[in-house]
């Protein structure tokens, strides 16, 4: 069943996957750590479905199995070892899903586990996860920020490749929609206007509503958000580029 997951994930088909997943958990509870593998690949999918509550409910398990204590037969503590891949990520994970769900309640709790983040930070064979390099350095500039970050989720969709097995439909109703609330909230002037070649229409923040209609539009209104919020280009080419293909599955 994990390995239909990932078939399936990679057909584009998230809401299947999350099925085999949670399945594969249901049939054994003797393998805790395929258990484990399956919250892992379900919050995984859920962020290709954009489902930011249900992916931060398998956030929070990993994050909750990774610190567990257990009392051995000498009597002494240890962490549940079969859960220690990263615990730096598992936190960060939670947090940033908190940042972009919003609320002050969810922004105290994320700011807390951004400060532990750069602490969770482990070497293997002398080696740094690079992974962890990267959480840590957002939960850093999260910390000096007052809790604040830009669009979390949807960077660390990016960067475990939630963003290309996504539905079409996902990335332009749900994803790219994403960053309204932040236009929103945002302050100062307006930004540049920016096409992507040749003379690009007129586009204000209250057109962005129509972008089902008109893929210009669509295209020039994500790249004025992007360069309000210097979001990574390769987001941008890679939500983009998911968009202009043919035929995707929509389930």
């Amino acid at each position: 069943m994990l390995a239909q997951g990932r078939l399936s994930l990679s057909r584009s088909q998230p809401a299947r996957a999350i099925a085999c997943y949670q399945k594969a958990m249901s049939v054994q509870s003797q393998y805790r750590n395929l258990h484990h593998l399956s919250f892992w690949e379900m919050a995984i999918s859920n962020l290709a479905l954009w489902q930011v509550e249900e992916s931060l409910k398998c956030w929070r398990s990993l994050h909750k199995e990774s610190t567990v204590s257990v009392l051995t037969t000498q009597g002494c503590i240890k962490l549940n070892s079969s859960l220690q891949w990263s615990k730096a990520v598992y936190a960060y994970g939670v947090a940033a899903l908190l940042v972009q769900l919003g609320g002050e309640a969810n922004r105290a709790e994320a700011l807390k586990l951004m400060i532990e983040v750069p602490k969770l930070r482990q070497r293997i064979a002398g080696k740094s996860i690079p992974l962890e390099k990267f959480v840590a350095r957002k939960a850093r500039k999260c910390e000096a920020q007052g809790g604040r970050l830009i669009l979390p989720a949807l960077e660390l969709a990016y960067f475990l490749h939630s963003v290309s097995p996504a539905p079409r439909s996902v990335i332009a109703e749900k994803m790219l929609r994403s960053w309204r609330p932040r236009l929103s909230s945002s302050s100062g002037a307006p930004p540049r206007r920016r096409s992507m070649g040749g003379a690009a229409p007129s586009l204000s923040f209250g057109t962005i509503g129509a972008w089902q209609g008109n893929s210009r539009v669509l295209a020039c209104a994500t790249s004025r958000i992007l360069y309000v919020f210097s979001v990574r280009n390769e987001i941008y080419r890679s939500l983009m580029g998911w968009l202009a293909v043919g035929s995707r599955c929509t389930c």
